[in-house]
């Protein structure tokens, strides 16, 4: 089956990095022009603004409560759905380009290698780092974490014990 064009969503001044569809069943959209844009149908609803470099990535927050968005500016903001700021989470010092949510928690990965651990209200509890940038990563349905990393290497973290790697296998990567 085809898959023919519905709408074009005009608006950006920049290259779309990232798109994101909503509960309501509104998009969300991410760009270069430093701007978050929400939209129903094809008409434009609302600009997020705040960032000061490119939109990378974005997430929906546990909830459906609002999102996250990752940038070049080194930050991850959250944000409502009506587009006022939640907050701004500062730490990595290189880009930010992706980010994802799970209950309670957020992780982002950067061009500085490594993944950061988030609280919901901006504190970061864990930096891990990678042996290269981290391009993207996601919350497994086991709630383990996975990163794919510039050296050609995908991981999967846990934080339960009785999935932990064996003894060798965390000291090579040590």
């Amino acid at each position: 089956m085809a898959w023919p064009l519905v709408q074009v969503l005009r608006g950006h001044e920049g290259s779309v990095l990232a798109v994101l569809g909503l509960p309501n069943g509104e998009i969300l959209t991410a760009s270069q022009d430093k701007t978050i844009r929400r939209w129903s149908g094809s008409q434009c609803t609302g600009v997020l603004q705040g960032h000061t470099d490119t939109v990378r990535a974005l997430a929906l927050l546990p909830g459906g409560f609002g999102v996250a968005s990752a940038s070049h500016d080194c930050t991850v903001r959250t944000w409502t759905l009506d587009g006022s700021p939640i907050g701004t989470m500062e730490g990595h010092t290189s880009l930010v380009y992706t980010v994802a949510c799970a209950e309670g928690i957020l992780a982002s990965g950067s061009e500085d290698n490594t993944m950061r651990i988030w609280t919901m209200d901006g504190v970061c509890t864990q930096v891990v780092p990678h042996p290269a940038c981290v391009w993207a990563l996601t919350f497994l349905p086991s709630g383990d974490l996975a990163t794919a990393c510039g050296d050609a290497v995908a991981r999967v973290w846990t934080r339960c014990a009785d999935r932990c790697a064996p003894a060798e296998l965390l000291a090579a990567y040590q």
